[in-house]
């Protein structure tokens, strides 16, 4: 089926587009416009080098030592270092009417795409947003993959900046799923503009007092937008004679053709569809587009941190939040101790003005001197008050233990609040034993997997909207690259025409449009810790019971969810089925007898019965020869033995030899 090309919009109808996607940009941005300032600051705190000092207490304390003793970067590496261990996997399974070669035809075709797209970097970029800022976008999108082909290839993209993607606020789902609308925007330099589109004419004056013509130009920028609607139309849909159900529209001008070949209408049906329009769009109309899609989903994927409705309102953040203000006074009271620690005198001494006088000068200068020695003066007074008349040493100002406690206090509270805690960091742990310190991992590993959850979320989106779009944008014949679970490439041939000996008809192999299929996703036990303790427990428990190897070791390695743990669990079942101990599926005792040995075909038949035939005359005639054999033998012995001649060939009795 292949895309319909732009349409040509009259400038009535470009200025009501853009209108409509500038008033859904407003309602975006003002929706979010709170979270978009706390996005943007949370994201400077962890990542900018005086991002974790109030600008006022920076004022204050000038001239004055200000540390920054980022403990908030390391755990957001921590979550995404989890994250990129044990990375979600898209699953196709064959549903209502669904073919399960043509499951893992769409498992290696969806694998060669997240691979030819480099899918893993997109995925960390938008995940470390998530975690560190509470959202991260990417989308699918369709290029053709050569100048001078018609062929196009699907693509995962890289949204760089997040905050350029505006959703509908009404849309609840946690994917977007249900979103009317997504624009992302761009703003890109005048002189780029004038060469992409050297037909538009840009305004000159840019004084005008409207606030939305301002939002699309400047001195030196234009901005761009990229403008996705999802709208509702009637459309009727047809049943073919070949099983195939098509919107009529696709398929009314090869109907003849279709009937040519044997294939009819037999039913209709007016249904409302939702299709997806695109666009491409300035502030003076419409660049590009529209295009019509026939796809369920706007191809937009988001990935958010923590996400929850409050009052009708949706509050997203992510682990940067709650570690701010423990991160702030972490970070000021080690900067007043390390002041008072490294930046005290050397050396104080108690002495009168009269011990130093005529000496000041080395005296002023005893902490960088390399003198071996400073003169002073004898005080009579100081003798006469019970002293010693002489300089001496003070005992050196001890850092309050108060302010020791507080910075303790605030590595905890950022901790708590990132969920993270020294055993993830790789820090030294008061727990001793291997389990304790497993537990005390989990427990950090369970406080952030709302990130994992959430990123395994937006991956199944994606394997959804790829699943969608394959058969629309891999429409015709040809010959595609396909991925296994292992990484080995193979060539297959999709929407394949051949003839079927027997019938004559043409026949589609590899149709991708053919049936239903769900998504799912495979993310393992989440984390390294997480895997390592079920193993563990698995072990365990087979070192106390070690026939549970023989009776349960399909389910075993199903669970462990380790790199080919699909084929090993079904090898594993396979030998378990022929031993009786499981019993096997309806699609496992169908796999058997297409594998049982078949019987011979008639002319095999045929051949044997003649073969038998000859094999039984060839054993008469043996037996023939062997009883003539013996009858001769027989013969033999008896004439031999009338003239005396034993069996042995010996002469018996010499005189019956004489006549």
């Amino acid at each position: 089926m292949p895309l319909e090309e732009s349409k040509t919009l009259s400038d009535e109808a470009q200025r009501e587009i853009v209108a409509e996607a500038q008033d859904r940009l407003d309602l975006a941005a003002d929706a979010e416009s709170g979270f978009r300032i706390k996005f943007t600051n949370d994201l400077k705190f962890v990542y900018e080098d005086d991002g974790q000092w109030e600008q006022q207490i920076l004022n204050d304390r000038t001239d004055r030592p200000c540390y920054t003793f980022n403990r908030t970067e390391g755990a957001i590496d921590e979550v995404v270092g989890d994250q990129r261990q044990s990375r979600p996997q898209i699953k196709v399974r064959a549903a209502e009417g669904g073919d399960r070669e043509l499951a893992e035809t769409l498992n290696g075709l969806i694998r060669n795409i997240l691979n030819v797209s480099d899918a893993e970097t997109i995925q960390d970029h938008a995940f470390t947003y998530a975690v560190g800022g509470g959202y991260g976008v990417w989308r699918v999108v369709h290029k053709f993959n050569a100048d001078d082909s018609f062929e196009q290839d699907i693509l995962l993209e890289e949204i760089a900046n997040p905050l350029t993607a505006y959703s509908d606020p009404a849309a609840t789902d946690i994917c977007k799923r249900d979103a009317r609308f997504w624009v992302i925007t761009e703003r890109i330099s005048k002189d780029d503009f004038e060469e992409m589109y050297p037909e538009i004419d840009l305004p000159t004056d840019f004084s005008a007092d409207d606030d939305k013509f301002v939002e699309w130009y400047t001195e030196d920028e234009v901005r761009i937008a990229e403008y996705y609607r999802k709208v509702t139309k009637k459309k009727t849909l047809l049943k073919l004679s070949d099983g195939r159900v098509v919107l009529k529209e696709k398929v009314n001008k090869v109907l003849d053709e279709l009937e040519a070949e044997g294939i009819t209408v037999t039913k209709t049906r007016e249904v409302e569809a939702s299709v997806i329009e695109w666009y491409k769009l300035y502030g003076g109309g419409v660049l590009e587009g529209p295009i019509e899609y026939p796809w369920k989903y706007i191809p937009v994927v988001p990935v958010y941190g923590k996400r929850i409705n409050i009052e009708g309102e949706y509050k997203i953040k992510g682990l940067t939040r709650n570690a701010k203000d423990p991160q702030r006074s972490y970070n000021y009271i080690r900067s007043v101790i390390t002041e008072k620690v490294l930046l005290a005198p050397k050396f104080n001494y108690m002495m009168t003005a009269a011990m130093i006088k005529g000496y000041e000068s080395w005296w002023n200068e005893a902490h960088s001197s390399a003198r071996s020695y400073i003169l002073a003066n004898i005080d009579p007074k100081a003798i006469a008050a019970g002293g010693s008349g002489m300089p001496k040493v003070a005992e050196p100002n001890p850092v309050p233990v108060e302010m020791v406690t507080i910075a303790q206090m605030d590595a905890e509270d950022i901790k708590v609040a990132t969920g993270k805690f020294d055993v993830q960091l790789g820090a030294p742990s008061a727990e001793r034993s291997g389990v304790a310190i497993r537990e005390k991992r989990i427990a950090g590993d369970i406080g952030s997997f709302v990130y994992i959850d959430n990123l395994a979320k937006a991956i199944k989106f994606t394997g959804e909207i790829l699943v969608d779009m394959i058969p629309r944008i891999y429409d015709t014949e040809r010959v595609i690259r396909v991925l296994g679970e292992d990484g080995a490439e193979d060539q297959i041939t999709l929407n394949q025409v051949i003839i079927d000996e027997d019938t004559e008809e043409k026949v589609i192999v590899n149709d991708v449009s053919v049936g239903k299929y769900d998504v799912v996703v495979s993310v393992g036990p989440s984390y390294t810790s997480l895997r390592q303790e079920a193993s563990d427990r698995l072990n365990a428990i087979g070192s106390a019971f070690p026939q549970l190897y023989e009776i349960a070791a399909d389910v075993i390695i199903k669970n462990l969810d380790i790199p080919g743990s699909d084929e090993i669990e079904q090898r594993f079942r396979r030998v378990l089925i022929g031993k009786g101990i499981v019993e096997p599926t309806d699609e496992e005792k169908a796999e058997a007898q297409e594998d049982a040995p078949q019987g011979p075909s008639p002319v095999e038949q045929l051949a044997l019965e003649g073969m038998a035939k000859r094999i039984e005359k060839l054993d008469a005639e043996i037996g023939k020869l062997k009883a003539q054999t013996q009858k001769t033998t027989v013969e033999t012995i008896g004439e031999a033995a009338e003239i005396g001649i034993s069996p042995t060939g010996q002469v018996a009795k010499l005189d019956r030899l004489v006549p």
